[in-house]
């Protein structure tokens, strides 16, 4: 029998069985130039194909992974429009590293191949409006915008030059102090030089490209009045000038009635004729003369649109006096003063008499009555375009006595009635014509 004997404390827990993950590095360069394939992305995927890190080279070509658990990898590193890989194996708590046979020391091309490309150009720091000496620089691919290839930097005039570019298509960025510089696209050869957009002059910009600033467009009015506001205007690419202010409200057509400041000169409707809707006094007869006699101030309402007053209505303007009924017609402050008023008197035994308003003076226009029968009725019948005046008292003709003052005038006046022809009885009758009397 075999004894197996295993000491105390030596015993090989499950834990301690674990593998360790390895790391790994490398470097990758670009062929024909053996310069670093800097900054471009690595990914490294298991045999079975997924993906097991994701980094990227440095300024060196150099990258590093860690925590890969033991097994054979890919590598690949993509920058610059080269594709670099390599297939690798880690172990178990160890570092596995590899080196691109394209690298070369220093980044001298190997004998006998093609030498790279280089870029050239000349920045303006179009902030300052000078050289931009120490402008840095540096190209990127489309395949990776954010890879900074081939980084360097301008001298003291602003000259930059790219050597050792592998051929392709690139972006060239240029940062100086106060501004910065994008050539999109530029394309590089074996053995040539790409020359990119050298000014002739240096000058710094009206604007900074991009940003904007208010605005507002020339003429009347100003932003913040009424309905006036700013707009912005935004620097073109290059520089140049400000574009067309967008946004801003300029002034406009008053519309009235709305209580909105469209012109923006502060002042709400100023230019419609009068307030919508709003009613004021009028008054079209001579000065001083509405309000006295008959004479009445009207009233004129504003139209919808405040284009203007309505006609004035309900005024009463002076008038030819109406004689005999005391009253002021033509409001100069005195009643029936235009009246050419002639007195006849009048004295008659009787009753059912008439008098007459002489040729000079034919329109009866007033009179004042005293009829002395015991009846309590009395008639006056006339009319004003007629001279005769009839006088009644009861239904009895021929008894009594009719005593007073027939006034007339070369005017026509009103009808006879009580204001203007008082007569001395209880029940009075002023028809137009003696028929209407009491019948006798």
């Amino acid at each position: 029998m075999l004894l197996v004997l295993v000491a105390a404390g030596n015993c090989m827990c499950s834990e301690e069985l674990q593998q360790v993950p390895g790391r790994l590095s490398g470097r990758f360069c670009a062929p024909g130039t053996g310069q670093p394939l800097a900054f471009a992305p690595v990914e490294i995927r298991t045999d079975g194909g997924e993906v097991a890190a994701r980094t990227r080279t440095d300024s060196a070509g150099e990258f590093e992974a860690d925590g890969l658990p033991a097994g054979d990898y890919h590598v690949q590193a993509t920058g610059a429009g080269v594709t670099r890989a390599r297939d690798a194996q880690v172990h178990s708590d160890e570092m596995t590293r590899f080196d691109d046979v394209t690298c070369q020391e220093g980044g001298t091309p190997p004998v006998g191949q093609t030498p790279a490309g280089s870029v050239h150009g000349r920045y303006c720091d179009r902030g300052a409006g000078s050289w931009g000496g120490g402008a840095s620089v540096w190209l990127t691919t489309s395949a990776d915008p954010s890879g900074i290839l081939y980084p360097t930097a301008a001298d003291a005039t602003g000259e930059w030059t790219v050597a050792g570019v592998v051929p392709g298509v690139y972006d060239v960025h240029v940062s100086g102090a106060q501004s910065d510089q994008l050539i999109d696209d530029v394309v590089v050869q074996d053995g040539v030089v790409a020359e990119t957009l050298v000014p002739a002059q240096c000058a710094a910009w009206v604007c900074t490209p991009g940003t904007a600033q208010l605005c507002f467009p020339a003429g009347s009015g100003a932003p913040g009045v009424g309905i006036c506001t700013n707009g912005l205007a935004t620097c073109a690419e290059d520089g140049s000038a400000y574009g067309a202010c967008a946004g801003a409200v300029g002034p406009a057509v008053d519309v009235c009635g709305n209580g909105v400041d469209e012109d923006c000169n502060g002042r709400p409707d100023d230019t419609c004729a009068c307030q919508p809707g709003a009613a004021q006094g009028c008054y079209s007869g001579p000065a001083g003369s509405a309000g006295r006699g008959a004479c009445r101030a009207g009233q004129q309402t504003c139209a919808s649109d405040g284009s203007g007053l309505s006609a004035c209505s309900g005024e009463v303007l002076p008038a030819a006096e109406i004689c005999g009924n005391d009253v002021d017609e033509d409001c100069n402050g005195t009643a029936d003063d235009n009246c050419a008023i002639v007195e006849v008197q009048v004295n008659l035994d009787g009753d059912c008499l008439t008098a007459s308003c002489p040729a000079n003076a034919p329109y009866p226009v007033g009179c004042s009555i005293t009829m002395a029968g015991g009846d309590e009725r009395g008639c006056v019948a006339s009319r004003p375009d007629r001279s005769l005046v009839y006088f009644q008292e009861g239904d009895q003709c021929g008894a009594g006595h009719v005593t007073g003052v027939l006034r007339c005038s070369v005017y026509a006046g009103a009808d006879l009635d009580e204001s203007n022809c008082p007569i001395n009885k209880p029940v009075r009758y002023y028809p137009p014509d003696r028929s209407f009397c009491p019948a006798t």
